[in-house]
């Protein structure tokens, strides 16, 4: 049968009962998740209506329901047909979307449970059936939802992998779906809990993965799937906040590992103070050679540019405090290369400093910096690593959200920090915190100023579903980086670090 003659419930069954047995029950679970997930925003447009309000009801029980069903087709394991058993229930519900859900849920575990049941062609065209009754209100909206399910049969003969392509590839979405969501969207917005959902519904819209990679998105898919169903409890309001928070846990090495940029924050035994250390050093040898060619830049215009240098004397001094700061941290220095001679072209642009090629004082001082940072982008493949982490995350405003919570955490390591860049991390909020900042002009500081934030946080000894009461005892009861902050400022600065910790998850786009 061939995937154009599919137009409705019946051709669509016959289609998928046509396919080979061994691939049959994978491509049907899929099938049935992405004809669910269509059908999401219609369940979150109805949460503003006062029936949803009476009952305090929240999209958590079929965020679960359409989760589930998706990691199954990637990870079929025991432990996941086991959560799966105990939201079959409340997968289904009033709605169509619900449906659609719940039916998605059993093509991917009841059905696979029983030897002797295995019509999932039936069970995944329920699903299909379900979905296409929510997003037909018009003619054009059915004739879009059977084409974009033939774009994913399409898809499965060609052996793609539907479940890492847009949810509507073959266009946008009908118009009273994408109202629908806009309506859905806006009330998560302000909902307690719900920014994870949002966030893995516009992955999923866009065919990416929530981690940058797919491998590490199907694991946290995997760990989010198995939180224990008394965490999920109802889907009330509370239950949706509370499982946040546990998201949010389970974010963090996915957060860590993203924001990686060959250095860390540890306590120095001597002073008991936080610094920043490399994790894998320049070779001893290289990095003096790197600090003597920084430094014959610097030697260019001596102690006193003349008056046609004056404007150079900013990117001098931040040249020299890299020198003295950096240390031997690889990122850091090749950042200092690029910024200062990224801001040395823009004086050169707005006619404060002479051209490099009429002016060789210029030209001399871009080609030391220029040179330096061509050789350790060619010569340290952490630094390699790290630039390349951070160009998988998108320019962000998402600081800005908690722009009070990231002040003062960065003052608290601030505080607590050696002479260095960490001490000046102050500093560097107000600079990434600014409402007139590009954020693609800023992408580079603040990307680097969520990495330190992070590391900084959990030098302090913070854990995010620890309270503040629990928190400060472990930092008093215990020796070592817990000790660097007193109880009495941990507590008080729990619930800045808890909005701080949502804003770097929401600018690296994973929380």
């Amino acid at each position: 049968m061939d995937v154009s003659e599919i137009v409705d419930r019946k051709s669509y069954e016959a289609w998928l009962g046509a396919l080979p047995k061994e691939r049959r029950r994978e491509s049907a679970v899929a099938l049935a998740t992405r004809a669910a997930l269509r059908a999401f925003p219609f369940w979150a447009a109805e949460m503003p209506a006062d029936w949803a309000r009476k009952g305090d009801l929240t999209v958590l029980p079929l965020s679960r329901s359409l989760l589930i069903p998706a990691v199954a087709v990637k990870m079929p394991t025991a432990e996941l047909r086991n959560a799966a058993d105990s939201i079959t229930a409340a997968a289904s519900g009033e709605t169509f979307a619900a449906a659609a859900a719940a039916y998605a849920v059993y093509a991917a575990t009841g059905a696979a449970a029983t030897a002797s049941y295995a019509p999932y062609a039936s069970v995944a065209s329920y699903a299909a059936y379900a979905a296409a009754d929510s997003v037909s209100a018009t003619a054009a909206s059915a004739a879009a939802f059977w084409a974009v399910l033939r774009a994913d049969c399409t898809a499965i003969l060609a052996g793609g992998d539907i479940l890492h392509r847009p949810l509507w590839p073959e266009g946008p979405a009908p118009d009273e779906l994408q109202r629908a969501w806009t309506t859905g969207r806006t009330w998560m917005e302000a909902a307690p809990g719900h920014a994870f959902w949002i966030r893995w519904y516009d992955a999923i819209l866009a065919g990416r993965p929530l981690t940058h990679d797919w491998d590490s998105h199907w694991q946290l898919m995997y760990n989010i799937a198995l939180i224990d169903p008394k965490d999920w409890g109802e889907g009330k309001e509370p239950d949706a906040i509370r499982v946040a928070g546990i998201i949010a846990d389970l974010c963090k090495p996915y957060a860590l590992k993203l924001t990686q940029s060959n250095e860390a924050v540890e306590q120095n035994p001597e002073t008991g103070l936080l610094r920043l250390v490399p994790v894998a050093p320049l070779e001893e040898g290289f990095h003096l050679y790197i600090r003597r060619k920084l430094t014959k830049a610097l030697r260019v215009f001596g102690n006193h540019p003349g008056n046609e240098h004056t404007a150079i004397i900013p990117e001098l001094a931040l040249l020299r405090d890299a020198i003295a700061d950096a240390d031997n941290l690889p990122v850091e220095l090749f950042d200092a290369c690029t910024s200062v001679t990224t801001r040395v072209a823009a004086r050169i642009r707005e006619g404060s400093l002479p051209p490099k090629d009429k002016d060789p004082l210029v030209a001399d001082f871009l080609k030391h910096l220029r040179e330096a940072g061509a050789e350790i982008f060619s010569e340290d493949e952490e630094t390699q690593k790290a630039l390349a982490r951070r160009q998988k995350v998108a320019p962000s405003d998402a600081l800005q959200n908690e722009s009070e919570a990231v002040r003062k955490v960065a003052e608290v390591i601030a505080e607590h920090a050696e002479p260095g860049p960490l001490s000046q991390i102050g500093e560097t909020a107000a600079k990434v915190l600014d409402p007139a900042a590009s954020a693609e002009e800023q992408h580079t500081l603040r990307f680097k100023f969520v990495s330190r934030l992070l590391r900084g946080m959990g030098a302090l000894g913070w854990s995010y579903l620890d309270s503040a009461a629990k928190t400060a005892g472990k930092a008093t009861g215990t020796a070592g980086v817990g000790a660097v902050i007193d109880a009495a400022t941990l507590q008080i600065t729990t619930p800045y670090f808890q909005a701080a910790y949502r804003a770097i998850l929401q600018f690296l786009g994973i929380g």
